[in-house]
Parts: C-alpha cells; structure tokens; sequence
C-alpha cells in the first residue's frame, strides 16, 4: 500500500526564500566568504587553512608526531581531532574573531589570538575591520538576489494556479453547456410527445378540437371559446392500467 501523507499548498522553494535561504542554498553564512588575512611582508596573498591552524596551534605538529609514534593514541578519533577538528576550530577563530576586534576588545580570548596573530606578521585587528564592511555588503547583496528570486517563484507558482483555475472553470462552462442541451432535448422530445397525443384523438398542438374552428365551441368537447385541453391520466375501464390520451377542459 503507498504510503499517504499531508502535502501543504504552499510553494517549497518559496518557502526557502521566505525562510532567508537562496534557491539552491543549503545555508547562509557570510563571514565563511571572507577568506584568510596575509601576513605584512606579502599582503597579496592570502594565508591558507593549514598556516592559520599552525599559527593559532603552534604544538599541533608535536602532537601529531606523538600520534604517529609507536605509544601514540591509536584511536581515529585522536587523528580526526587533529587533522579536522583544529583545522575547523581556526576558521571558526578567524571568521568570529572580526566581531570580537569590534565588540569585545577587552576580551581575553580575543586579545590573545590577536596576539599570537600579530607575533606571526598578521596586522588582523586592521583586516577584521575591514572584513565587518565586506560581510555587510555581502549581505546586501546577498539579500537583493534572495528577494528577486522569491518574488520570481511567486510569480510563476501564482502563474501556475491561475492556469490551473482556468482549465476548472473550462470544465465546468462545458458541463454547463451540455447540460443545457441535455434539457432542451428533453424538452423538444417531451412537447413533440404530447402534440403526437393529441392529434391521435382529435386535438391541434394547442389542446383545441380539431373541428372547433372558429372556438365558439363543437367539436368533440364541445367547449366554449376560449376552452383550453390538457392531458390526463383516467383509469382505464376495464381497470388494466392509466390510459394516457384523454384531455380534459380548463
């Protein structure tokens, strides 16, 4: 049996929009795009993950020397802390600590890490401030795409419920229209009945006797003018079922 479950009407992909996530973003984090400071003899050219992480974690080498030898931790959770874990917690550092430059000074985490930085050739107090700037235009930016591409899936998912009316309501003009046809058939083969019933027995289409020609009566009602004849059902007889074409004077 296939499984059943709630579907909500409301656009997935303008869902993620609205939530503050691009069309095919997983998640938005500016400050991750704001790369590595350089040291003051090449400002060219950006330092790499694995310099920041020596930096910032100047024993890690020994550590790793201490894992490779023959008493070292054999666990592949000891190797991941090293190779992983340090190398993410020194983009964590970099990427963080420009809000620490600004709104922490005085913090003691940050002081140190802007010293060690600093003993390593790195103005980053200068480049944090600048980092502030570019995320914020990141964000911006970041923001005007976001926006554009929401009021676009709105755009073509309003499209799309709007063709999907317009084919409903087609549907139903068409069963409107055939039903209407369906009653004015009904309605021609009903009347054509009834004037067949009353020529059999001596009446026009309009209940009159035939012979009644000038309607000041005669005929077989012998009506006056005016008499008018509509059809009824009288028992027959001989009580055998309703006998359907008498007429009688209104």
């Amino acid at each position: 049996m296939a499984e059943k479950h709630y579907t909500c009407e409301i656009c997935i992909p303008t869902a993620r929009t609205l939530a503050g996530y691009g069309r095919d973003e997983t998640y938005f984090l500016p400050r991750s795009q704001i790369g590595y400071p350089s040291t003051n003899a090449d400002r060219e050219t950006p330092l790499t993950n694995e310099q920041i992480t020596q930096i910032l974690f100047p024993q890690r080498e020994g550590w790793k020397q201490e894992l490779e030898s023959a008493d070292g931790d054999k666990w592949e959770s000891a190797k991941h802390f090293l190779d992983k874990v340090l190398p993410f917690f020194a983009d964590v550092m970099i990427q963080d600590g420009i809000y620490w430059v600004q709104n922490h000074p005085n913090n003691d985490a940050k002081v140190l890490m802007v010293d060690v930085l600093e003993k390593a050739d790195i103005n980053y107090s200068q480049w944090a401030r600048s980092k502030v700037e570019e995320v914020k235009q990141l964000v911006t930016r970041r923001n005007v795409r976001v926006n554009a591409e929401g009021m676009n899936l709105n755009e073509q998912r309003l499209t799309q419920k709007l063709e999907v009316v317009e084919r409903q309501m087609g549907l139903m003009v068409k069963s409107i229209n055939a039903l209407q046809r369906t009653i004015l058939e009904t309605n021609a083969g009903r009347n054509a009945s009834i004037g067949r019933a009353g020529g059999a027995n001596g009446y026009n289409d309009d209940g009159h006797d035939d012979d009644d020609d000038d309607g000041t009566g005669g005929g077989a009602g012998g009506g006056g003018e005016g008499d008018r004849m509509l059809p009824v059902q009288r028992p027959r007889a001989n009580g055998g079922g309703l006998f359907d074409g008498a007429y009688e004077k209104i």
